[in-house]
């Protein structure tokens, strides 16, 4: 991996002599040899600042100033028409190939940067053309010249709306989401650039219009920096709060606290920070199907070679217990696994979800793709997690007991040679953690009032051949369900742990796995 870095590191630094030596300055030879090299070496050592800062990025400003230099490359004599049509056209290809192709794995900027920057002066050496083929054709189209037009608004607001998205939801932007982002940010972007931009920058010609403008100017100028400042303090606050956090983690021992002789320590801020709460979720890439997928994506934990295989499979409620399961699997050497689909539990028939009438087939199709799995692989453990109002599809019009239907697919399991281990679901807390903390700091909601019958207890009643883990006394301590425990948020949402409480569970998970394990 090494080797490759470095040699990234020599291309792009080569790439930069040559512009440079086109140019025929020194000073332009230093500033893109040092940019480039500082852009690739900080991307692959300290990515967030190396996205940010200055030094990094001038150098793809500096390409610009290199075509201006540049003569022989920028004059449209110089070029043929063929050979600038072309470079045109593989200009807009790069650029829909960045697009496309770079997602959140990408090293950026570093030398993933020259592709949309080197395509991009392309397309700007390419200049007009006659030719209905060519890239000027394309881009002087009426929705290319509207984009455009609005392109520095539109860059102003998406951000912005993308930000509000996530903290709203908590969940990664999918094709829904990002069409409604992308709606949202045009017509937003459309309206200020005629209403804002458009009427700042073209002037009356009466002096009294200009006053007003001026005036106008004074007055409202400052009304589009509101909402950037109010981003910045959030991001500078988070930020401060994060750090807070990670230099302090003895002071949030989570569920830790409720073992723990010594006093819970005060704090500023809670463990994760308030408004990224919805996003402290398990590890999720790689590790869970598309909503619309069917084939199980594994998540490998522990000791691959391990002795003890493990299997962690469920729903969304399985799956707030993979930080817990992680550790617990590191710690102990499992060769462990999860298996996750949110609103999908493994289920041998159609199941109906919550208050909803309309049947999940693609939840059947991925528990029969998760059974031979288990089948091939042969796990010693297989962990159940599932949320408690889940309801057999009725096929036939008549509705059937959840729990038979348990017992029969654990009995399944078992035949295959595999012991199974069912956890209890935690409570349906009802609130949303950041209303609740708003009103009350040491909010809470009892117990009685959020539990409700869970199909997984009553089966196990009837087969306790099954262990079955209750961990509700540590997310409800003494019969009363709090926002907080031990300076952490127990609650990213209604009825889901944060990923930071489930990862300090980690002990009492092990203990108590262990204990169901040695069971029968």
């Amino acid at each position: 991996m090494a080797r490759i870095d470095y040699r990234c590191v020599v291309a792009v630094t080569r790439v930069s002599r040559v512009l440079a030596n086109v140019a025929g300055r020194p000073v332009w030879r230093h500033l893109c040899c040092i940019t480039c090299r500082a852009s690739v070496w900080l991307t692959l050592t300290d990515p967030a600042p190396a996205y940010f800062v200055t030094y990094t990025r001038i150098w793809e400003l500096a390409l610009g100033g290199l075509l201006a230099l540049c003569s022989p490359l920028s004059g449209e004599r110089a070029l043929g028409e063929r050979t600038r049509r072309l470079l045109g056209l593989v200009g807009i290809a790069s650029i829909l190939a960045a697009a496309f192709l770079f997602s959140a794995k990408t090293p950026f900027p570093g030398y993933a940067a020259l592709l949309p920057t080197v395509a991009a002066a392309l397309v700007i050496v390419s200049g007009q053309s006659q030719s209905s083929f060519s890239a000027f054709s394309l881009l002087k189209t009426r929705p290319f010249q509207f984009f455009g037009d609005i392109s520095y608004s539109l860059y102003l607001w998406h951000w912005p709306i993308v930000v509000f998205f996530t903290q709203q939801t908590g969940e990664a932007i999918g094709l829904l989401g990002g069409l409604a982002i992308l709606a949202a940010s045009v017509g937003l972007a459309a309206v200020s650039k005629i209403h804002v931009e458009d009427r700042f920058r073209f002037r009356q010609s009466s002096a009294p219009s200009r006053f007003r403008l001026v005036g106008l100017a004074a007055v409202f100028a400052p009304v589009p920096l509101v909402p950037l400042v109010a981003f910045c303090a959030v991001s500078m606050e988070i930020a401060r709060q994060q750090a807070l956090i990670s230099r302090n983690p003895d002071d949030y021992p989570g569920a830790r606290a409720l073992f723990a002789n010594a006093p819970v320590p005060k704090v500023e801020a809670y463990s994760p920070s308030l408004p990224t709460i919805k996003r402290d979720l398990p590890t999720r890439e790689g590790c869970r199907p598309p909503s619309d997928g069917v084939e199980p994506l594994g998540c490998q934990f522990g000791d691959p070679n391990g002795g003890l295989k493990v299997f962690l499979v469920g729903d969304s409620h399985a799956e707030q217990w993979v930080p817990a399961f992680e550790r617990t699997a590191s710690d102990r050497g499992w060769n462990a696994k999860s298996f996750t689909k949110p609103g999908c539990p493994l289920f041998p028939t159609m199941i109906l979800y919550g208050d909803t009438d309309r049947p999940f087939p693609d939840c059947l199709s991925w528990g029969q793709y998760v059974m031979r799995i288990i089948q091939q692989q042969k796990p010693d453990i297989v962990i159940l997690g599932q949320r408690d109002n889940l309801r057999a599809y009725p096929d036939d019009g008549k509705q059937f007991p959840v729990s038979g239907t348990l017992i029969q697919l654990w009995r399944k399991i078992e035949a295959l040679g595999s012991k199974v281990v069912v956890i209890a679901d935690t409570p349906y807390w009802g609130l949303k953690p950041e209303l609740c903390l708003a009103r009350d700091r040491h909010c809470s909601t009892p117990y009685k009032s959020v539990a409700g019958s869970d199909p997984l207890v009553v089966a196990q009643r009837r087969y306790p051949h099954v262990a079955l883990v209750n961990f509700n006394d540590i997310v409800c301590p003494g019969g009363n369900c709090p926002a907080v425990i031990g300076n952490v948020f127990v609650w990213r949402d209604t009825d889901h742990l944060t990923a930071t409480y489930s990862r300090s569970m980690a002990n009492v998970f092990g203990r108590r796995i262990d204990a169901a394990i040695a069971v029968n």
